[in-house]
């Protein structure tokens, strides 16, 4: 009995923090679109509230993510993507995904935008939004337009 409550206790706390990245969820999902009429909703990837999303396609420095969403971003990673939501101005949930500055990132997600734009701003019901399936240097990246 104590080895069974042992190995519950292992199994739970090894996994508990294993969620996936909103980022590599919606590429599973892009993955399996199949024409120009598969939809994204952002919604259907988050279990928690929100009224804004920034996205940044683009590694940026600390200092423009914080001034973007209007408050600190205590989890900034150098060299990555953040992808951030925020509820009545409180980060509510953050991803830092990879970056590389020389070509696309395999399964990358890229929100369609001007190159000039540093970030993105979605609410619920403006993030939603049509897949192309792309390849670059034979790696699989999804837009989202």
């Amino acid at each position: 009995m104590k080895y069974q409550l042992i190995v519950y206790l292992f199994v739970i706390t090894t996994f508990a923090g294993c969620k996936s990245s909103i980022e590599k969820e919606i590429a599973r999902k892009a993955s399996d679109c199949d024409d120009e009429n598969c939809k994204i909703k952002i919604t259907d990837f988050t279990d928690f509230q929100w009224d804004k999303m920034y996205i940044f396609n683009y590694a940026v420095p600390s200092d423009e993510v914080d001034q973007a969403i209007g408050v600190e971003y205590g989890n900034y990673e150098e060299f990555t993507r953040p992808w951030v939501f925020v509820k009545n101005n409180k980060i509510v949930y953050a991803e830092n995904n990879p970056y590389d500055i020389e070509t696309i990132v395999d399964r990358e997600v890229v929100f369609d935008g001007p190159d000039s734009l540093r970030f993105m701003v979605y609410t619920p019901k403006k993030a939603i939004f049509r897949v192309k399936k792309k390849t670059s240097d034979r790696k699989n990246y999804y837009l989202l337009y």
